[in-house]
């Protein structure tokens, strides 16, 4: 299987503003952005024996950056792209139930104005670009089942390397790196078909959130400390991986809060 797709977000303007009382008192910096991505993959599938398949593929993603600012030196364009290898082993199936592994690289998008900014809008001091793509590696093992009638359910442990987070300062109106992190946990989603036009779907997620201790990163600072976090709840975590054959090449967006729009 091949494939492409495309995507274009335009947004006039993002704005950044002084206010007291919801009035505006000035402009900390405002901006017309335009972000353009495009990708390309392909899928393949093996059948070993009659208990054991694989399911491997590559995805290439390229993004364009286009920021006018009222600021000419935040102002500017830019480009970046990434490979996004991923392969899936299957196991089974034994009682309608097989087992999974599954690895893969993939990326989250930055903030397009931080991908250009040069200087800061409120003190005029030199900052460095964020980097367009930052990299993400991925892993899960599990098991699904259908063995009750009208249900499928999963289990699967997981973990999600990023090699950096996006941070917004809102007072400033810049964006900056944050340390690398690790994602890890475990995830339970079912699915009932009740009746042929109704569909209850339930995702539970326990997760834990490992930050960097030390980290320097492109504006020569160094960053100490530990941060930890652990929810129990419906599923926000970015995947770079999927579990079943139809998910394995949806573009990795490490959460919507780092697509950076």
């Amino acid at each position: 299987m091949v494939g492409w797709e495309a995507r274009h977000d335009r947004i006039d303007p993002v704005g950044l503003y002084h206010t007291i009382a919801r009035q505006r008192l000035d402009t900390v910096r405002r901006d017309f952005v335009r972000e353009t991505s495009d990708g390309v993959f392909a899928e393949g599938e093996a059948r070993f024996t009659s208990w054991l398949r694989a399911i491997a593929g590559v995805r290439y993603d390229h993004y364009f950056f286009d920021v006018t600012s009222d600021n000419p030196a935040n102002s500017g364009r830019a480009d970046a792209g990434r490979i996004s290898p991923k392969a899936s082993a299957i196991f089974g199936s034994w009682a309608k139930t097989e087992l999974f592994a599954n690895f893969g690289l993939g990326f989250h998008s930055n903030d397009a104005r931080g991908v250009n900014t040069t200087v800061d809008p409120r003190s005029g001091d030199p900052v460095s670009k964020v980097t367009p793509l930052v990299g993400t590696r991925g892993a899960e093992v599990g098991m699904r089942t259908e063995i009750v009638p009208a249900v499928q359910a999963s289990l699967a442990l997981w973990r999600l390397d990023l090699d950096s987070g996006l941070l917004f300062t809102g007072d400033a109106g810049t964006t900056e790196p944050s340390r690398a992190s690790r994602r890890q946990g475990i995830e339970f989603n079912t699915q009932w078909y009740a009746i042929r036009w109704l569909l209850f779907d339930l995702d539970l997620v326990a997760r834990a959130i490992h930050v960097a201790r030390s980290e320097s990163h492109r504006d020569g600072r160094s960053h100490s400390g530990r941060h930890r976090i652990r929810r129990v709840g419906r599923r926000h975590h970015p995947r770079a991986v999927a579990q079943d054959r139809e998910r394995l090449h949806a573009p990795l967006r490490a959460a919507a809060a780092h697509r950076g729009r």
